[in-house]
């Protein structure tokens, strides 16, 4: 049986209908990162199993995961991370330490144990590839003068990244930044340097543009990605379409490098970006 991430739920369009069996005990689900020169996020959640019965969005928190024992390692030091409830993020509870910062090369060790006995372990390594941009501009959207498609100019001769991830956040109060619709790259798809940001796609949007309108000011994140990375973003992206077709449903797990449970332990090295489309307006 199939068990949704939390993170997932916001991002899928699910219709669950029928008989599925009997429930299964809920996994942990992991979704952690740690960018170069910051401090690492956690989110830990459970899973869902699918049903028919209704559940309204405000239910979810429940499946937060929020005693949980976290530390994470460089392999040198150790340490502890901390709680916190923040409605900037969502989910609006996630774990984090003031007292280490991602540095390239460098291999980062997450333990994490729960009150239940339940444990989970990942490990990623940062890479000390580089992902720059040198360049933004936008250019009109057919038919309407309010939105435009941004796009920019990777600085392929300063990047050594084989493999580019944009995530974006624009105009929310929210701080996450999220996946940006096919915002997934290998150097050779980028051979002239020049991509599209589209927003990130989340369905608790009634409606979804991937242009900006005049007035955004779009924060972007520009990582640099490993092999593992690059095929778990790729299989996510991959699910994103999949589920939306009824003809070809996805029903497969999403890689995981987290032992024990599901989800995500990543550390990139990244670049960041805030870019007012008005300024870029002619």
């Amino acid at each position: 049986m199939r068990k949704i991430p939390y993170f997932l739920l916001l991002l899928l369009c699910l219709s669950c209908n029928g008989d599925y069996g009997n429930q299964e005990p809920s996994e942990l689900v992991v979704e952690g990162w740690i960018d170069k020169g910051d401090f690492p996020v956690v989110f830990l959640t459970r899973t869902i199993t699918l049903s028919d019965e209704y559940m309204d969005i405000s239910e979810l928190e429940k499946y937060l995961e929020r005693w949980a024992r976290v530390t994470i390692s460089d392999g040198v030091r150790e340490e502890v991370m901390v709680g916190h409830i923040d409605r900037s993020y969502y989910p609006p509870f996630y774990y984090t330490t003031s007292f280490m910062r991602g540095e390239a090369g460098k291999t980062y060790h997450l333990h994490v144990q729960c009150q239940d006995g339940l444990t989970a372990d990942a490990e990623t390594t940062m890479t000390d590839a580089t992902a720059l941009i040198d360049s933004f501009w936008v250019e009109p959207v057919d038919f309407t003068d309010t939105l435009f498609t941004l796009k920019a100019h990777v600085d392929l001769e300063h990047s050594t990244a084989r493999y580019f991830k944009l995530f974006t956040q624009h105009n929310r109060r929210l701080r996450n930044t999220t996946s940006s619709m096919l915002g997934l790259f290998s150097r050779d798809m980028v051979s002239n340097g020049e991509i599209v940001i589209n927003k990130g796609r989340s369905n608790l949007d009634r409606e979804y543009i991937s242009s900006f309108s005049v007035n955004d000011t779009v924060h972007i994140r520009l990582a640099a990605l490993n092999d593992g990375q690059y095929e778990f973003w790729r299989a996510f992206e991959d699910m994103i379409f999949l589920s939306r077709n009824p003809l070809f449903p996805s029903t497969e797990n999403l890689p995981s490098n987290v032992s024990s449970g599901i989800g995500y332990w990543h550390a990139y090295t990244t670049s960041h970006y805030v870019i007012p489309i008005r300024e870029l307006v002619k």
